[in-house]
This record gives C-alpha cells, structure tokens and sequence, in this order.
C-alpha cells in the first residue's frame, strides 16, 4: 500500500519539480551576476565573534580600533651587534619594497616614538606659537603656589647644560626654558622607542638583550583576503630566510592581525579538505559495499554538488561575502545531505521493490523526506538567533544546501529508472542496522517506555547535577603558539598599550571631553603610583583644555609674563636688550586667545595619537535605544589606552565616581556576551523542541505522536551527560550542535514511525544515514579550531544514540497493529 496516492504524488511531485526548476533559474541568475564580480572568500575574525547589539558605543570603538590597526603589522629585528642589526634593517627594508601591496611607515612619517611621529619639527613650530598657553603639571603646580625660586634655578642650570644649546625656542622668546621643559614632557609613545637616522630603535629592559628595530608596514588592500595574506606572509618569511642566512644569531618577531587571520584560513582550508576528502571517500566506499554500482554514487554526489553549490551562491548573494569557516561547516552539510539519496536508494533497491514502478519507492518515503526536511531546517535555522555573523552565515548555508538537496531528490529520482541488479549484499549491515531494534525489541514494547522513561530521568539528573559551562573566548580561535609567543616578546619589548583593556571618554563636546579626561588623569597618576599599571596614553596629557590654557595664561601672566614678571629680571640679569623684552610682552600679549584646539593637535601628530581622539560620533536613535550608561547619548568619545596592567579590579573601581568615564574589559565583556548568549541559546532550544512537539501533533493528530521526540531529547541529555562526566565544559557551540542532534533524531525517528517494523530497507538507510552523519561530524570534531571541533564531537556523540535510542521509540510508541500513520487524520 503507497504511503500517498498516485494522484496526490503526482501533484506533490510537480509543485517539488516546480520548486527545483525555480531554483536553477535563481541560481542562473545570481552566477550570471556574480560572475563579473568574481567570489569574495573572506577569513575576518570579527565575523567569528559575537556582536553587541546592547552597546552601539562600543561597537564604534572596536570598528575604530580595528580601523586604526586592521592594514597595520609591525616586525622587530634584534641582534647583538649594531652594525649587524643596520645591515640586517637595510636588506629588510629592500626586500619588503619588492612587494607592491606593502608600503613602509618610516620614523618621520608616522611610527609610534616618544617625540611623536609625523614630522617633530612642525609639531614644535605649532605647539611653539601656542606655549604660553601650555605648562606641564610640575610648572602649574609651582605658580599656582607663587614658588617661582626652582623654575629660576632650571632656568639657570639650562644654560650651562651640554644641550643647553639646543633649545627648542630661543632664550629670547622663552627665557626661563618652559616650553622647552614641557616637550621633553610630552607623552607621545613609551619612552624606549627612539627615531634615529632612517630607523626607529627599540631599547629593551635589559641591555644585555641586544638592539632592536622596529619596521611598521601599511597593507595595501584587506588583510582578510587570501591573496593578502599569502603575500604578505611570504613577504615576511623571505625577509625572515634571508636575515638568518646573512646572520644567523639575528632574531625577527611579527606582530599583526593580517599574521592571525592567515594562520586560522590555512587551519581552515586544511579542514576543509580534510572534511570534505574524508566525507567524499567514506560515502564512496559505503555506496559500493552498499550498491555494488556507481549509478547511485553519482547520482548522489551530483545532488550534493548542486546542494553545495546553491548554498554557496545564495548564501555569497545575501551576504555579499563567504567565510571560510562556513564551508568549512559545509563539508559537513555533506554527511547530512546524503541521508535523502540513501533512503531512495535503500528502498529502490530493496527486495520488496522488485518489480514495482522505479516512482514507488519516492511514493513510501515521500512524507517522512518531507518531516525530515522540515526538522532538519529547523534545527538548522535556530542557530540564526546567533548574534554571531558567522554562525548565522552557517545556518543559512546549512538551510539552503538541505532545501536545495531535497528539492533535487524529490523532483528527479522519481525518473530514475536502474536496470542493476537490485538485491541486497549487504548482510553485515543489515545485522548491525538490526541490532538496536533487536535489543529494545526483548526488552519488549512496556519495558522500552519504562526503560526510555528511567533513562531520560537519570540522564536529566546527571546532566544538570554535573554540568559546567566556559564562556571562554578563546573557543573561537586558538592562535598559533609561536605566533602568540612572538606577539607577547614583541609587545613586552615595546612596553606596548594592552588592546583589551581602557577607558571610554564621553563628553557633550571637545572642550567636556578635555575636561573629563584631565578630571581623570589624577585618578590614572595614583593607579600609576600604587602600581597598578606601569603607563597610560591620553590626548588630555598633551593637549590642554581651552579652560586649563587659560588658566595656563593666568599663571603665566601673573609670575612669568606680567609687568613684573620673572621672565623679564632673568633677562636683565643676562643683559638682554630692552627692545628685546618689549617684543616678549608684545608677543605674549598678541596670543591671549590663541588657544591650542585638538583639530590644530590632531593635525600635527602620529595615527597612534590621533586614535586615542574619536571625536563626533554619529549614532542614530535606534543605535543607542537599548543600554543606557550615563552621557550614553554623548556624540564626542576619547579613549583612554593603558600599559603594563597588573589590577583590572582598580582600573575598573577607578572609573566608578566619573559619570563620563567608562571601564572597558573587552575579555570580561566578551565572556558576558557569550553567557548570555549561551543562555539564549539554551532557551531556544527548548522552544524548539515545542515546536517540533506541535508540529508532530498537528500531523499526527495523535498523543503518540508525541513520543517520537523522546530519541532526539534522551540523546541530547546523555550527551550532556557524557560531557558532564568527562568533566567537559559546555560552551557555547555544544548548544548549537544539539540542534542539529534534534534534526537528525527527528529523521531516524520519523523514518521508522513511517514504515512498518521490519522494513529492511528502512533500517539499512537509517544506519547508513548515521553513519555517513557521523564520518562527516566526527571528521568535523579533529578541527584544529575549537569552536569546530566542539560543534562536531557533539553531533557525533548525539548521532550515535539517536540510533540506538529510535527503534525504541518505534517499538514503545509507534502505531498499533503495525498500522503506519502516514496520513493525518
């Protein structure tokens, strides 16, 4: 008896044929338009990681560091010898400008120095036309306490100094030596990074360590393309190959995000043909011990070639981009989609189909392929809650493929008409198939719902009693050790500023944004002192606001400027002509209003400089409606950067009397996303699970029905189990991967309701089904990435007892007198 009539089949069969020819159509379409375009393959690690949607603000702040950083990459070469090091800089350098996509940032054109980058010169000449306007907080705090006895005593020792000659403004135009004074204070860069020549020098702590020097190149180009990142890499190793064979004691450190992102696309690439291969050639060999004919191979890889390559098109159309990491989930798409050829095949070549029209065995599975789809895209189709770019692309990816393999199977296997011999050989995998249904079938129809029923009980109680969670960041990308040991000697080395943690700035325009960050630098000075970090990097250091210049002026004009100022006595003392001081007292008068603004600072000094300023931000309404912090809705932010941090729990208290001040933990605040997120992901599973519940009821119209969800819901909670004791942490991507365990539990599960017991056809494609799920996932669980790997062993572990678990369910709760309920009622 058909599982549908022939009239209802054949309508079915040509809205499904109706469906797939749409599809090439569109998928015609979308390759002619892309075509011009070419494919974007994209290994952006951002994409990875999950996006606040709570806090627009520090949204901006990563998209502006990552602006600052993302086409950036430095490399310091160390030797022992001096003159060794300048030869080795030399051959760098000329090997470096042989490769058109990278352009070097020289010491007078933009490196981090403690003199700024940029050109020094014209930074003095700006700042010079502003100094009487500018004091260092030594020189403030000494005229606002009238002591003007130790500025007069640098003053006279200044002039019998070796340098004294190299004043930065003549005695004439600064007599008492402050804006020479306040220069040498600058904070433009750590202290042990010096210009000199055509190089920029690294002194490290230890002398002994040797020299340094550091090149700092711009990428011509994004850093996430992969011709990119193989030319700047073999750009970089040829530099390295080259140095060890002039010298071999010379050492060569990188640091960069162009490094990461190329070292996780070649683990990405060696997983996906791993994946893939492994997958391919273990469907192979299971379709001929299986078939014994290479027609259903090719039929059936060509149904997931075109499942793939719709995939890929559509999701490239939608995204305008693909991540290597979704084909590399994809490869596993092909485990999963093999599973409606293998029910085909399974049937077409069963005994009991000899004879018959080659469209009967379409007819008999036809509504449990639809179920399956149906569950299946669900499963898949949750993970789009993700607030993981990259995870949504995977589930979009992942969605199509299915749709688009079953819309080919369903609209053209029917046709398929094989004249070989159509027997079944496979003995063996018929025993094995047999084997879970055997056993539940002793145990008896009452006896597999008390045991199902014990078991969902125990596995529930150790899960939940056992768990453990990680919401550790590093699950989505593991660095290479030696390159992470590179990074941290370079950043050690360079007394770097750490890139996880800082302070936010707010402020309703640039002078409160001034304002609250010199408000805050006394707090930064004490942290300082108690150890707490070993230096901080803020704009408010070097640029004052209008209201401190103007009390600057005060001060000045008061003790230094004024009609009986010190500066003038000083110059008598000297015999500094009269007309010479009238010019003074001219001049200072003349720049009372010339104050120094930060669109006149930001014009003179290094990028590192100018990336501390974020100045206006547009954020619209809908970007800031949903966490509110104080001046949340402040259009200027400045950041405030930090080095040698050792108490992350003071530098957050710091900030907590400061309302426009913000403590920043990307690490800690990235953990709390992922938690949440983690906790999301939970409760969407369990909507889903009703879901499926409500949709078996409605097709079923039958309590149970209802069963057939107990296979998918005991093989997630043992699995749980499993993980809780072999003490594993569950994180985020265990989640999702028992999505995928409630799809594929639901297929078995749905297979065997929909035949009669004993159907061996049924039962061979259900465990080649598993098998083929468990190649494909358990090859996805060797993944050298972490979330990959996590994702894997979960599917792997809950496809094994899905199929030992489903016979159970048939033989508890399927229908009496081995009456398939194939029709709703």
């Amino acid at each position: 008896m058909s599982s549908l009539t022939d009239s209802r089949f054949s309508h079915l069969h040509r809205i499904t044929l109706t469906g797939l020819v749409l599809l090439v159509l569109s998928m015609t379409l979308l390759l002619l338009h892309q075509m011009p375009s070419g494919w974007k393959i994209t290994t952006d690690l951002k994409a990875l990681l999950p996006t606040s949607g709570e806090d627009r603000l520090l949204a901006a702040v990563d998209q502006h560091f990552a602006a600052a950083a993302e086409n950036k990459f430095f490399l310091l070469i160390g030797a022992d010898n001096k003159q060794q090091l300048l030869q080795a800089a030399e051959l760098a350098i000329e090997t470096l400008r042989q490769q058109p996509l990278l352009e070097l940032i020289s010491p007078s054109g933009g490196a981090a120095t403690n003199r700024g980058t940029g050109d020094y010169a014209s930074l003095i000449a700006k700042l010079q036309a502003h100094r009487f306007h500018l004091l260092t907080p030594q020189q403030r705090s000494l005229l606002s306490q009238t002591q003007i006895g130790p500025i007069l005593e640098d003053a006279n020792r200044s002039l019998y100094q070796l340098d004294g000659w190299a004043r930065l403004a003549p005695l004439t135009k600064d007599p008492l030596n402050l804006f020479n004074q306040y220069i040498a204070a600058l904070k433009l860069g750590p202290e042990n990074i010096y210009p000199q020549g055509e190089y920029l020098f690294v002194s490290p702590p230890d002398p002994s360590e040797g020299h340094f020097v550091l090149l700092s190149l711009t990428i011509k180009g994004s850093v996430f393309n992969l011709g990119t990142q193989t030319a700047v890499t073999t750009a970089v190793d040829t530099v390295e190959t080259r140095l060890q064979q002039r010298i071999p004691s010379l050492r060569l450190l990188r640091s960069g995000i162009v490094f990461h992102a190329a070292s996780a696309a070649e683990k990405a690439r060696l997983d996906l043909t791993f994946i893939s291969t492994g997958s391919i050639l273990g469907i192979i060999a299971l379709f001929w011990f299986t078939y014994r004919s290479l027609k259903p191979l090719l039929i059936s890889l060509t149904s997931i070639a075109f499942g793939c390559f719709a995939a890929t098109l559509i999701c490239h159309w939608l995204f305008g981009e693909i991540h290597l990491i979704t084909l590399v989930f994809g490869a596993s798409l092909i485990g999963v989609s093999v599973d409606y050829s293998l029910h085909f095949f399974s049937h077409l070549f069963s005994d009991s189909n000899i004879g018959k029209r080659a469209e009967s065995p379409m007819q008999r599975i036809f509504p449990a392929l639809c179920l399956g789809l149906i569950t299946s895209v669900i499963g898949y189709s949750c993970l789009l809650q993700s607030q993981l770019p990259g995870l949504q692309q995977i589930a979009v990816f992942s969605a199509v493929g299915l749709i688009s393999v079953w819309l080919f199977v369903a609209g053209l296997y029917p046709f398929i008409t094989l004249k070989a011999n159509r027997g079944e050989k496979v003995t063996l995998l018929l025993q094995l198939a047999s084997k879970p249904e055997m056993f539940w079938r002793t145990l008896g129809a009452g006896n597999s719902r008390v045991c199902l029923w014990l078991l969902l009980i125990l596995a529930l109680a150790i899960s939940t009693g056992l768990l453990r969670t990680s919401n550790n960041p590093r699950t989505f990308y593991a660095p290479s050790p030696q390159l992470l040991l590179q990074e941290q000697r370079l950043h050690q080395l360079l007394d770097s500023y750490a890139p996880s943690q800082f302070y936010i700035v707010k402020g309703v325009d640039e002078q409160a944004l001034l304002k609250a960050e010199e408000g805050f630098l006394e707090e930064l000075e004490q942290l300082q002192a108690r150890g707490a970090i070993s230096g901080y990097a803020a704009t408010s250091s070097n640029l004052p606001s209008i209201d401190r210049q103007r009390e600057n002026y005060r001060l000045q004009r008061a003790y230094i400027y004024g009609e009986e100022g010190a500066a003038y006595d000083f110059m008598n003392r000297l015999g500094v002509a009269a007309i010479t001081q009238e010019d003074l007292k001219h001049n200072f008068e003349a720049s009372r209003e010339n104050y120094l603004t930060p669109e006149q600072w930001l014009a003179q000094v290094s990028e590192p400089q100018r990336a501390l300023w974020m100045g206006k931000l547009n954020l619209t309404a809908q970007n800031r409606k949903a966490r509110h912090s104080p001046l949340s809705d402040s259009p200027y932010v400045s950041l405030i950067t930090l080095r040698g941090i050792k108490d992350v729990d003071a530098l957050a208290r710091a900030a907590r009397d400061y309302s426009a001040i913000e403590f920043v933990d990307k690490v800690e605040n990235l953990k709390g996303v992922l938690k949440t997120q983690f906790h999301a992901a939970s409760r969407v599973l369990i909507i889903a699970y009703v879901v499926v519940a409500t949709l078996l009821l409605f097709y079923y119209r039958h309590l149970n029905a209802l069963g057939l969800i107990i296979a998918p819901l005991l093989a997630t909670l043992t699995t749980l189990t499993v993980f809780s004791l072999c003490a594993v942490a569950l994180n985020l991507f265990h989640v999702f991967a028992l999505f995928l365990v409630l799809g594929l539990g639901m297929d078995y599960s749905i297979f065997l309701r929909e035949t009669v017991p004993g159907d061996r056809a049924c039962l061979l494609a259900i465990t080649l089904s598993a098998l083929t799920s468990c190649l494909s996932f358990g090859l996805l669980s060797l993944s050298s990435t972490p979330m990959v790997q996590s994702f894997g062993i979960t599917v792997l572990i809950g496809s094994l007892l899905n199929l030992a678990i489903a016979p159970a369910v048939r033989l508890g709760y399927g229908p009496r007198n081995n009456d398939s309920l194939t029709q709703p009622a």
